[in-house]
């Protein structure tokens, strides 16, 4: 694209050059925001890269098409929405420098990107509703189906707004602005009923200890440790998730004629997909702290052995032992058991 392609006025950012001297832009808190976001978005995307790469060198034989499948197409969304911000901070301030004019413009880049970052929230979200569902038993069916569908009600903001921003229509008024806040209120609303849910089903998880049995050691310690990690671990990526959505919808609110709620976005959709694809690596190592030390075998583990053999096996009633129980218990978004790799 060229200096002179044209561009359509910024509806998002609601500066119009009729109304406001191009001069009067404050490129520190505009396109300096912009340029920020591409900085940190290029050092997330590197964490990223090694995450997924690391992912299909240790798993790619073990877990089902499906979780692969959804790996590669976060890491495709991530490499198109990484491209669209260089592309966007190249055009504006390499191609147009010192062309103040161009400056209040969008192009397409920024305005795909929204869409983009919805796609990936929505995967992980449906990740997350597929992961309840799983670790219930298949019995809890009510929640996971509201979250898909909020999910995909969340998918449909930010296109709409990308839709409506490349329209060129100079009389929407504040409606991408208010589409953008309703996206991102639903994705904080998910966040937190996604982070609760799992908090309750993983402390219902703990292994109900025998009479006259320490829980302090052994199998049945570490595992109460492990789903204890588990849990801060939901509530720890919760609520960065969470409160980054919030700190976007924010600035959108309050300074909206500013740029800091764009530069934010680039790396938002970034910390959704590191948490996610981190969990499925952690996976090896969580598993290998349930296996107790031959040389210090204590009777707790061959209790807990025995327990897990003769018990039902479900995630509710019983210590995870073997590795393909584990999986159940120390994989949330692989949603890999026993019954669920057909």
């Amino acid at each position: 694209m060229s200096a002179n392609e044209p561009a359509v006025q910024n509806p998002v950012s609601n500066m119009s050059s009729d109304c406001h001297p191009v001069m009067s832009v404050d490129l520190g808190t505009t396109y300096g925001a912009y340029f920020f976001g591409l900085v940190a978005s290029a050092s997330l995307f590197g964490v990223t890269c090694m995450q997924i790469i690391s992912y299909f060198r240790h798993h790619s034989t073990s877990d089902p098409a499906l979780m692969k499948w959804t790996v590669a197409v976060l890491w495709l969304l991530e490499s198109v929405h990484f491209g669209n911000t260089i592309y966007g901070v190249h055009y504006y301030l390499v191609v147009n420098y010192n062309n103040p004019t161009a400056l209040v413009n969008v192009i397409w880049a920024p305005a795909v990107n929204l869409g983009l970052l919805a796609c990936v929230v929505f995967l992980v979200h449906l990740s997350y509703a597929r992961r309840i569902y799983i670790l219930t038993d298949r019995k809890l069916k009510m929640l996971p189906l509201s979250v898909c569908f909020l999910a995909i009600l969340n998918l449909a903001f930010p296109w709409i707004v990308a839709g409506l921003i490349l329209s060129g229509d100079n009389h929407l008024g504040d409606l991408p602005l208010t589409l953008c806040k309703v996206s991102l209120a639903i994705a904080a609303l998910l966040d937190i009923v996604i982070a609760v849910s799992l908090t309750a089903i993983l402390q219902k998880s703990r292994p109900r200890t025998p009479k006259n049995l320490s829980t302090s050691s052994g199998a049945w310690g570490r595992t109460d440790s492990l789903i204890t990690r588990l849990i801060l671990y939901t509530i720890n990526t919760g609520i960065l998730t969470t409160v980054l959505a919030l700190v976007v919808m924010f600035f959108i609110i309050f300074d909206s004629r500013d740029l800091i709620y764009l530069g934010l976005s680039e790396v938002l959709s970034q910390f959704y997909t590191i948490s996610s694809v981190t969990m499925l690596n952690s996976r090896k190592r969580l598993s290998e702290q349930l296996r107790p030390d031959p040389s210090k075998q204590t009777l707790n583990d061959s209790l807990a052995v025995s327990y897990s053999v003769l018990g039902k096996p479900t995630v509710f009633s019983h210590v995870p032992v073997s590795q393909s129980e584990v999986l159940i218990a120390t994989a949330p978004q692989n949603f890999v058991g026993p019954e669920s790799t057909a």
